[in-house]
């Protein structure tokens, strides 16, 4: 048994016993194929063999894309591009040229600690999940018998970050902001719209009569609706009059993290993010006493736990509530 080189390959070269045959395949680097090749030693030894063609599936390289593109077709768009890129930059370098059904518990928790270095245990999970979703898929479609990554233990995450501003924060920050970045933080604040789903409404989206606003394109990747309050309703009639013709109801696309962040050093409030409108709306619902289901349906999250950050905030009310119960 050896391996040998052919071009910018490695192969393995060897005797299998199950078909009596010289057998010389490409694998890809070196190292895949050393462990290849040490694999098929030790089931040979052990009698386990039961041939190469039966025990070396697609590559990962090979795989990825058929996931991309199912992914693709079930996932919102920027679910989509995220688990792209993660899987591309972080994974494919990794294990592209390993065969899907070689992958090892081992190879994932090196992946997990290469990437830990340098992310969030937040985005270490995520990119975990990726692989994991991968794998299932893979595993549905028998390209794997098993999940590697079902045995890893994901990264223990801090409790979420809650910064709301105040009352005088959103006056100061209103204050110095004008035309489409004031109107993107009014609609923010009182709908607690992520960043890409307002950037993404179009006026057909947009349902005056009944004081509704339609998302249709969620980070769950499912439809939602919004109502209006008075507040979104006069900054949505207003854009409206001066957008007659136009298909998107913001142009201002990815400069608005950029404007945001400059208004809010000119107002002088610090540590705050464009996602921070969307905690401040949730924020004064709990501090209004709006119980934490109603917050969740209005947020969209899929479960209860995302939402449970803001029940400190419901103390007041629910302490004013039990003073009157008799």
């Amino acid at each position: 048994m050896r391996i040998f080189k052919r071009g910018q390959k490695y192969g393995i070269d060897f005797f299998d016993p199950t078909c009596r045959k010289r057998i010389r395949k490409l694998v890809g680097p070196k190292k895949v194929a050393e462990t290849v090749l040490k694999d098929i030693e030790v089931k040979i030894a052990k009698k386990q063999w039961l041939g190469l063609e039966d025990k070396v599936s697609m590559t990962f390289n090979e795989f990825l894309p058929k996931y991309l593109e199912l992914s693709k077709q079930q996932d919102c768009d920027s679910h989509y591009r995220s688990k792209k890129r993660n899987l591309e930059v972080h994974v494919a370098p990794i294990l592209g040229e390993r065969p899907m059904n070689r992958v090892s518990l081992k190879e994932i928790e090196a992946i997990k600690i290469e990437i830990s270095r340098s992310y969030s245990p937040a985005s270490v999970n995520r990119i975990l999940a990726y692989i994991k979703h991968l794998f299932s898929i893979a595993q549905l479609q028998e390209e794997v018998d098993s999940n590697p990554v079902k045995k890893v233990k994901f990264l223990k995450e801090p409790a979420g970050r809650l910064r709301y501003l105040s009352k005088q924060e959103i006056n100061r920050l209103l204050g110095v902001c004008k035309g489409e970045v004031k109107d993107f933080i009014r609609l923010a604040l009182n709908t607690g719209l992520r960043r890409g789903e307002v950037l993404s409404l179009k006026w057909s989206d947009i349902d005056f009569c009944n004081k509704m606003i339609v998302v249709q394109e969620s980070k769950s990747g499912q439809k939602g609706v919004i109502p209006m309050n008075q507040e979104v309703y006069n900054v949505l009639r207003n854009m409206r009059k001066k957008r007659k013709g136009e298909e998107k109801v913001f142009h201002i696309g990815k400069h608005i993290s950029r404007k945001f962040a400059q208004s809010a050093k000119e107002a002088g409030i610090e540590n705050v993010r464009l996602h921070d409108l969307r905690h401040t709306f949730a924020s004064y619902l709990a501090m209004k006493g709006c119980n934490l289901i109603t917050i969740q349906k209005l947020l969209r999250h899929k479960t209860l736990n995302m939402v449970l950050r803001y029940a400190h905030l419901s103390q007041p009310h629910l302490q004013e509530a039990v003073k009157n119960l008799y």
